[in-house]
């Protein structure tokens, strides 16, 4: 009898750990060339730290492959995992039939072969331009694993690799979502806590600001990168002391009212046209005053209480001095 039979679930939550790791590597590699670490660094200092870097984009690479075909091993055994057997019965091992055997032990279907089964079994198909991209991923895994050549690949098309991946694999889960998932349980959640976690995810969100084209970031994470920007409250309380918050939310609108969509957190937040507490803020957009925060600009984060501390601090320290009077405690 064959036991240990993979489900469907188990094959894609295979999936989803190698990507999320892939990407965990190019982000870190990335991050440490980022401008407020790397300062005087010049560009053949950079070109230079990047090719050094090119076997563990590689490994990045391999990984993402990998997740390619648990993907498509998940989705195939959701219609029979038998289906993935290689071989005739003939050729599996020679006491599959008289003792329990692991699936592990018999021969599966080859990489190269799994879109051709997909598309036999599974509803719906993939689209050319998925085949395209599952075929080259994998030829440039190849390429690195059988002859030891690192291809050339950049950040840039790393992420966007893994944001197509993750679109193809959960149409229906935005990124972020999916990464914060990942993150509240890696290994520094389980070590210390998952404090830390806001604000990775808007560093990330830097990252994928900076190196995808527009036509990409919008098709892969719906937000347009053009756009305007505002800060999302909702984001800063949770990130606490742990960094500094981007601008990481655009302008939309419910059936009843305007609110700002937060591609992070991906909480809409209801917000009022006026002009903003802080004459020397252009900024007529601020989040509506609710329980967790009061009415605050989205651009220079100016509350309500501005004018109060604005006088009590000059008061004490007289009108020369000037003071930060943003709220610490948003």
């Amino acid at each position: 009898m064959i036991i240990n039979i993979p489900t469907a679930d188990e094959l894609t939550e295979r999936a989803d750990a190698l990507l999320q790791l892939s990407y965990s590597m190019v982000s870190k590699l990335y991050e440490n060339q980022r401008e407020e670490w790397r300062q005087d660094a010049d560009d053949e200092q950079l070109r230079e730290y990047w090719e050094k870097c090119a076997p563990s984009l590689a490994n990045a690479l391999a990984l993402l492959q990998q997740a390619h075909e648990l993907y498509l091993k998940g989705k195939i055994a959701a219609v029979s995992p038998y289906l993935l057997l290689a071989r005739e019965p003939q050729h599996w091992p020679k006491k599959s039939a008289l003792e329990d055997i692991s699936f592990s032990e018999f021969l599966t279907v080859g990489a190269s072969e799994l879109p051709r089964l997909h598309d036999m079994v599974c509803t719906p198909r993939l689209d050319s331009k998925t085949q395209t991209f599952l075929n080259t991923i994998r030829e440039r895994r190849n390429m690195f694993v059988h002859q030891g050549h690192a291809p050339t690949a950049s950040a840039a098309e790393l992420f966007e690799a893994a944001l197509i991946t993750h679109k193809w694999a959960h149409p229906d889960t935005p990124w972020f979502e999916a990464r914060q998932a990942y993150l509240n349980d890696d290994h520094l959640s389980a070590l210390y806590s998952s404090d830390h976690v806001m604000a990775n995810l808007h560093g990330e969100f830097a990252e994928l600001l900076a190196e995808l084209k527009p036509a990409s970031f919008k098709q892969l994470l719906g937000f347009d990168k053009k756009s305007r920007w505002f800060y999302c409250l909702n984001c800063e309380r949770q990130m606490g002391d742990y960094g500094e918050a981007e601008l990481t939310a655009q302008l939309g609108a419910t059936e009843q009212e305007s609110v700002v969509n937060c591609l992070v957190c991906g909480e809409c937040t209801p917000v009022l046209r006026r002009k903003c507490y802080d004459p020397d803020c252009k900024s007529i957009v601020h989040a509506v005053s609710t329980e967790r925060w009061d009415e605050t600009c989205l651009i220079c984060r100016t509350d309500e209480h501005f004018e109060v501390r604005k006088a009590e601090q000059e008061s004490i320290f007289g009108s020369m001095v000037t003071w930060d009077l943003t709220p610490t405690e948003r």
